[in-house]
């Protein structure tokens, strides 16, 4: 994929290598800068203030363009999350996901009103408010399902989507479908392999294509594309690999 329609800046949530967040913020930043990422989605602050986190961050000279925030700060205290968000430079703001017990028709209704009305706060301070899916958005209860509903009932004017690739595709959704039908909602994309068994794998060792997959996707809306593993046997080189795997695809 020579073309350079690979237009996304990539980048890498954190989430992937938390636990060495977790002992050593400062240094697992260093330690991604050096590896050849200058973009970042966080996933925690891990008792780090949002001042701390704008400092490590301009000390390895990284861009923290979103970060993912629990649901429960946005349900509880939304106005104090956007503003921390705001403080440690984030653009954008995720919802990671939705509570369990809330997954049902009433609960994907409470969530989308709490989309539009955070998406509200967030672009009142400049933001945007986007949320990322697993596979159980996908699920088919008698022809009603949760993505779909959610994209159909939120204002794209403040809330878009991060759209994880390998769970769609889990969940037997085709990301150019999704593209195709909810044009410009998608302004942010995650990563991730999937291996024989559908089980998580880093970039490159799985079956997923993303040559032709990124191919076929009009990339012209999203800004960025994020590396992720959420239970990588090596961290650090998981996150190696998916910039140098993604890297390749843009001719970089």
């Amino acid at each position: 994929m020579n073309d350079s329609r690979l237009t996304p800046a990539i980048g890498l949530q954190l989430y992937t290598v938390r636990e060495l967040m977790e002992r050593d913020l400062g240094g697992t930043l260093a330690a991604i800068a050096a590896m050849g990422y200058s973009v970042v989605e966080f996933a925690g602050y891990f008792n780090h203030s949002p001042a701390e986190i704008t400092q490590l961050l301009n000390a390895e000279g990284l861009d923290a363009p979103s970060a993912h925030i629990a649901p429960q700060a946005l349900i509880d205290q939304p106005e104090m999350a956007l503003d921390d968000a705001a403080s440690a430079g984030h653009r954008y703001v995720v919802l990671p996901g939705w509570e369990e017990a809330l997954r049902n028709r009433e609960g994907y209704y409470q969530l989308a009103e709490l989309l539009n009305q955070v998406g509200e706060l967030a672009r009142a301070r400049g933001l945007g408010l986007a949320y990322h899916n697993h596979d159980f958005e996908f699920s088919i209860d008698a022809d009603w399902i949760p993505y779909d509903f959610l994209l159909t009932h939120t204002d794209p004017s403040c809330v878009s989507y991060e759209l994880d690739l390998y769970w769609a595709i889990r969940a037997g959704r085709t990301p150019a479908e999704l593209f195709s039908t909810y044009p410009g909602r998608f302004t942010l994309l995650h990563a991730k392999d999937m291996d024989a068994n559908g089980s998580e794998t880093d970039i490159g060792k799985g079956q997923i294509d993303f040559a032709n997959l990124l191919r076929a996707l009009p990339l012209e809306t999203v800004e960025y594309l994020f590396v992720e593993r959420d239970e990588p046997e090596e961290p650090m080189a998981s996150a190696a690999l998916g910039l140098t795997r993604l890297n390749a695809l843009s001719g970089a």
